[in-house]
């Protein structure tokens, strides 16, 4: 089968990956039945085409505005469809992804699959952040409803579809694949050399993993942790990937008294490293106001960590409270600091957590089993 997917990832381009995308879709494509897997990436100028296997091939649009981002998206699947034919069309999202899904299932005749990867039906917290995010759900209710199928990654947004109408036959819960192993085969060896390679020490380290976007709520991450230098008499050591924000951006915001806090801030790290980082930490934290799956707090898990988060619908489908970590309200940030507190003071706590998760995550989110998963529902769709 041939499949065209619509994404907005550059991470496929090599622009800012996080995580394993490329391994991700490297992988769908070595699965029996897929002879090619074309990809068209949203970007900007400045990119060229990649080749990631021998069936996988990564097409950027190149625009010089982000306002072609879907003319020139549309111009890029056109061509592709001149040259093969494609049974079926991925989107990322039911928004401007989606339309060009929609347009090329008009045009040709290929059956339409949508992915929800974000959390946006009744989400008041998404609503706000733009006012372009109002418009884009009411037009995305209608390429919504042209899909042949939808996948979501979390049993909480197939919930809300289905209070849309969505029949329960017409959605798949897959999650996102995450390669457990690579977090359960490094050891705490990785752990201790990241600690030392950064000047950490004994600090009791807690971990937040994240893009610097308005859905992760770092002024909530920042009062969370000023909150738990308050209460915790041991030191404490802030490590941020991703973000991009310097320390001493944080260290500001965060206002903890001299002395009580160190902070570690990196910008987008090798896979390799930020396993490491995985392993060094007591804590993992994530103060996201939504998220559709978390699979920041699946690596956690799998690295041994127990997980304080805010209770989004990706999240609740992750955290067993009081069994592999803790949920808290949404913004709430004297809450998560009372749970990550509990979890440094019992630190006996903290392990027998971190182990169960890592049982759970392995049986629930075993990333091969996921892209089996993903591919077998391709099958099913064109059958």
């Amino acid at each position: 089968m041939n499949i065209l997917m619509i994404s907005m990832d550059r991470g496929l381009l090599g622009k800012n990956p996080l995580g394993d995308v490329t391994d991700r879709h490297r992988a769908y494509g070595r699965e029996p039945g897929v002879e090619r897997l074309d990809i068209v990436v949203f970007s900007r100028k400045g990119f060229a085409e990649a080749i990631i296997s021998n069936t996988v091939a990564v097409y950027p649009t190149n625009s010089v505005s982000k306002l072609l981002y879907l003319t020139d998206a549309v111009k890029i699947a056109d061509s592709l469809f001149k040259k093969h034919i494609y049974d079926l069309v991925v989107t990322q999202d039911p928004f401007f992804t989606g339309l060009v899904g929609a347009n090329m299932k008009r045009k040709y005749g290929s059956r339409l699959l949508i992915h929800f990867h974000g959390d946006f039906l009744d989400n008041a917290f998404w609503k706000a952040e733009s006012p372009l995010n109002r418009i884009a759900l009411k037009f995305g209710k209608g390429i919504i409803n042209q899909a042949d199928s939808i996948r979501v990654v979390s049993r909480g947004i197939a919930e809300k579809l289905h209070t849309y109408g969505i029949a329960s036959e017409k959605i798949r819960v897959i999650s996102t694949p995450v390669d457990v192993g690579k977090f359960v085969r490094i050891g705490s060896e990785a752990g201790k050399d990241f600690r030392g390679k950064h000047g950490i020490g004994s600090a009791k380290v807690l971990l937040n993993v994240g893009r610097n976007d308005p859905s992760k709520d770092y002024p909530t991450l920042f009062n969370t942790i000023r909150e738990v230098v308050s209460r915790y008499q041991g030191p404490v050591c802030l490590v941020q990937c991703g973000a991009r924000l310097s320390r001493e951006e944080v260290m500001k915001k965060i206002q903890a008294p001299a002395g009580r806090l160190q902070v570690v801030t990196m910008g987008l790290l090798p896979h390799a490293e930020l396993v490491s980082a995985y392993h060094a930490a007591d804590v993992y934290v994530s103060s996201s106001r939504h998220e559709s799956f978390g699979k920041v707090l699946v690596e956690a898990n799998a690295a041994r960590l127990p997980v304080v988060a805010t209770a989004t619908t990706g999240s609740q489908d992750i955290i067993d409270p009081g069994v592999n970590g803790y949920l808290a309200p949404v913004s709430d940030a004297a809450k998560l600091a009372e749970h990550i507190v509990h979890l440094l003071e019992n630190p006996e706590l903290a392990k027998i957590m971190g182990e169960r998760g890592q049982k759970l995550v392995t049986e629930r989110f075993d990333g091969n089993k996921n892209i089996k998963a993903v591919v077998q529902y391709w099958r099913d769709i064109l059958a």
